[in-house]
């Protein structure tokens, strides 16, 4: 059985803004890309979760997608053959699968 993280974890809404400016020297200096990524956002979270590091992706030259799909709501069965559709329409060809 799965447990849920402890309420307490959610604190760190608070504090990561914090580390994002920690780190905003390393990420600068972040090597550039190229090419096609799709990030796929958590459970229970949709596209709007992972705008920021779609943002950050496009900022240092990738083609950063969302998936597209809603929430993700962990139903990998049902969501594997829309996913793989959806993949087969990039023109790339070639595409980088982020997970959240």
């Amino acid at each position: 059985m799965h447990l849920p993280a402890p309420l307490w974890s959610e604190g760190r809404v608070f504090y990561e803004p914090l580390r994002l400016l920690y780190n905003l020297p390393s990420l600068v200096r972040a090597p550039r890309g190229h090419g096609t990524v799709m990030v796929i956002p958590g459970f229970r979270t949709g596209d709007r979760s992972t705008a920021p590091l779609r943002a950050w992706l496009r900022h240092i030259g990738y083609d950063a997608q969302g998936w597209g799909m809603g929430t993700n709501l962990g139903q990998v069965g049902t969501v594997m053959p829309a996913l793989i559709s959806r993949l087969e329409r990039i023109p790339s060809g070639s595409v980088a699968l982020i997970g959240w």
